[in-house]
């Protein structure tokens, strides 16, 4: 992920060029997560991720959800 891809809020790990996936909701293919950010919900912080899989789609979920 380059900086311009950033959005304020998103984080990047210490290990960046590692993929982390995850199986995408829609088709079940393998998928990356490419970002992460919080947002303030009125349960308190809300961790989102942002996931893309082989097939392209893609998804801004709560991390609960993935």
């Amino acid at each position: 992920m380059s900086a311009s891809d950033q959005h304020p809020g998103d984080t990047v790990g210490p290990f960046a060029d590692e993929w982390t996936t995850v199986a995408c909701p829609e088709c079940g293919a393998q998928a990356e997560i490419e970002a992460r950010s919080q947002v303030a919900a009125t349960s308190g912080w809300v961790e989102l991720l942002k996931i893309r899989c082989l097939f392209r789609h893609w998804f801004l979920l709560p991390e609960e959800l993935v």
